[in-house]
């Protein structure tokens, strides 16, 4: 008996967790750019593999380039090509399962525009921290917020890896933080000022727990729990309207101000690679490509 699509996405999504290990957060992507091919199927006669040919994966990819995101923007060619990788592995999987359809290589990904990549001047870091003081949150919330930001724009760091730090890993008498990326252990070097921030920080902490940020909300008074990347977002942007600053300010945009300062002082990009942690070094390209802040 054939399968149809829907029930062929499905082995393939738990082919991709226990077969190849895939994390949660992957397998849940793919399910939703598979999914947005499954409703442009089923406007299109798509019932089965066979059906997809190369005349209907050029509907497709016309189709993606009118789809609005959340919030009400195109497709960046970015995202369409996140819809097109986890086709054309899907595709590789029926053809490993000889499932008539096309071959995967017919899938080509769109050539991706410019980066644009934002970053904050030496006064706008400033300007957010006055604006962290300024705040009418509690005093331990802006100790932490302001060790937070100094920290990420000072060691690269990302969310991810900043929300998951213990204790145990920062050596403040020698400016130093212990990290681990792809299973390698790497020193981070720190600044005084960032020491002294976060020495303040967890000396006025009264829980018991190792990590290093937590909650201070009412309802984490009981059991402090490690903050979320969501959360860290949400502090940076309501200190960014409260600072005055027009451009976007994430995570993200403090650890793009501390690769472009490490390029601005003539780093390399092996260099780069290793401090920001990348995976290849062509991502620290955009770093050495940009001339000054907000470009």
């Amino acid at each position: 008996m054939i399968k149809n699509l829907p029930d062929l996405i499905e082995d393939f999504l738990r082919y991709l967790k226990v077969q190849k290990g895939r994390t949660a957060l992957t397998v849940r992507n793919y399910r939703l750019y598979l999914k947005r091919f499954l409703n442009w199927g089923n406007t299109s006669r798509l019932a089965q593999a066979a059906d997809l040919t190369r005349e209907k994966l050029r509907d497709y990819r016309l189709w993606l380039t009118r789809q609005k995101s959340l919030s009400g923007t195109t497709l960046s060619s970015a995202t369409q090509n996140y819809h097109l990788t986890a086709l054309r592995s899907f595709v590789n999987y029926l053809r490993h399962k000889d499932v008539a359809t096309i071959p995967a290589s017919s899938i080509s990904l769109s050539p991706p525009q410019k980066r644009k990549v934002i970053f904050l001047t030496a006064n706008d870091r400033r300007s957010l921290l006055q604006a962290v003081g300024q705040s009418h949150e509690p005093t331990l919330v802006k100790m932490r917020d302001e060790a937070i930001i100094e920290l990420i724009a000072v060691s690269g760091l990302r969310v991810s890896e900043l929300v998951m730090l213990e204790k145990s890993q920062f050596n403040l008498s020698s400016v130093r933080l212990s990290i681990i990326r792809r299973s390698t252990a790497y020193d981070l070097p720190l600044t005084a000022e960032v020491c002294r921030l976060l020495k303040n920080y967890l000396e006025h902490r009264t829980d018991q727990t190792n990590h290093a940020f937590i909650r201070h909300d009412r309802a984490a008074d009981n059991k402090p729990g490690r903050l979320t990347p969501r959360s860290v977002q949400r502090s940076l942007e309501r200190y960014r309207k409260l600072a005055g600053l027009k451009q976007k300010v994430t995570p993200h945009t403090l650890r793009h101000s501390f690769a472009y300062q490490l390029a601005t002082q003539g780093a390399d990009l092996a260099t780069l690679q290793k401090s920001l942690g990348l995976k290849h070094p062509g991502g620290a390209h955009v770093y050495k490509e940009t001339n000054k802040p907000g470009d």
